[in-house]
């Protein structure tokens, strides 16, 4: 990983490389990225864009779970409408791969 003052740059398990913006590191306002990180660190992140370039935008806030505001109530989760034509495609299924990122040195 690079650290910057505006974010990390980090490889992804494929080796590509992806960018934590300093807004997308913590809830907290985050002033200091180096409180927060550390070159060689292994972060779960969570993919918020891929441009057409390539660039991939992270998030590291994002990827941490939230628990569900409606306690005692179950999570109600998206089905597919039969002919609805939704399907995990194999661009998705190796993106998740991706998630898995590590702070590059």
């Amino acid at each position: 990983m690079r650290i910057a003052p505006f974010g990390a740059f980090v490889r992804l398990a494929d080796g590509s490389k992806g960018l934590v913006h300093i807004s997308q590191i913590d809830d907290a306002y985050v002033t200091e990225i180096r409180e927060h990180l550390k070159v060689g660190d292994n972060i779960k992140a969570k993919v918020l864009a891929i441009g057409e370039d390539g660039r991939i935008d992270l998030s590291i806030k994002k990827a941490k779970k939230k628990p569900d505001a409606r306690k005692g109530r179950p999570r109600q989760t998206a089905k597919p409408r039969p002919g609805s034509g939704f399907k995990i495609t194999p661009f998705e299924e190796a993106f998740d791969k991706k998630l898995n990122v590590t702070l590059e040195s």
